[in-house]
């Protein structure tokens, strides 16, 4: 007996998502018989008047498994398919409805798979959007194999990734996919610590340049109590008067009279 009802509501956009979930549960609870049409309905009457108990039975499951999919529609959808007075009928007009869409979604996801580009994403977000596209495939019985989901995961990087990438396609051995989403993270990781080093040293470097730039000019000679002029070059004084005559040629000399 269905007693639970479906997570997913069929609307215009997740019928074959609905269908997987739908279908798997009609086939544990026995009724596939039922949607695909090979359990035929009994006679109503065995004579005139008298009802037949087959053709009861069996009507009470179609009506069970009937509700139990009209539970499951959006009403736009269930709009579309009254008049259909049996499951198998509802199946098959929503599988003509939908089945040009589906299998649009398809083509949809495997190019979003294949044109998925980590650009300026951060590589998180980037494996999550690639591994988002491979899991919805798989949702819809279109899986796509671990090989294919890191061909598509390495294509996608830019070329400051060929080291890594390199390194995962030489391996001879089978890589899964969750080893490439870690060493791809550990490898983004090591990029950005390069990165932040040689910001850093680029900013030291051009301090120092700028502080030596700064330095010419006026210096202290700590021990004589004096300050040179570097921008002037030595030169020879003479002085008449009481004192004598003294030459300055860098330093101070003195003569007594």
């Amino acid at each position: 007996m269905l007693n639970h009802t479906l997570p997913i509501k069929l609307d215009r956009t997740n019928y074959i998502m609905w269908r997987s979930q739908i279908d798997n549960v009609v086939f544990a609870n026995g009724f596939d018989d039922f949607i695909d049409e090979t359990s035929i309905c009994p006679e109503k009457a065995l004579s005139l008047g008298v009802l037949n108990p087959a053709f009861i039975a069996w009507r009470r499951q179609d009506r069970t498994i009937l509700s139990w999919i009209y539970s499951s529609l959006t009403p736009a959808i269930m709009a579309q398919i009254i008049g259909h007075n049996s499951s198998h009928s509802v199946w098959n007009a929503l599988e003509k409805t939908f089945s040009s869409s589906s299998r649009a979604r398809i083509i949809q996801l495997k190019l979003k798979l294949q044109s998925t580009k980590k650009g300026s994403l951060a590589m998180i977000d980037y494996i999550m959007k690639v591994k988002g596209a491979a899991d919805s495939l798989a949702t819809i019985e279109e899986p796509v194999s671990e090989q294919d989901q890191v061909m598509n995961l390495l294509e996608g990087l830019g070329s400051n990734y060929n080291a890594v990438v390199t390194a995962i396609n030489i391996r001879d051995d089978k890589i899964y996919i969750e080893v490439v989403h870690s060493m791809l993270l550990v490898f983004k990781h090591r990029l950005e610590q390069q990165s932040s080093i040689e910001q850093i040293s680029t900013m030291f470097a051009n301090y120092a340049s700028s502080s030596n730039n700064r330095g010419g000019g006026r210096t202290y000679n700590g021990s004589r109590g004096q300050f040179y002029t570097s921008n002037i070059n030595n030169y020879t004084y003479r002085g008449h008067g009481r004192g004598g005559r003294y030459r300055h040629n860098g330093r101070h000399k003195s003569t007594n009279s």
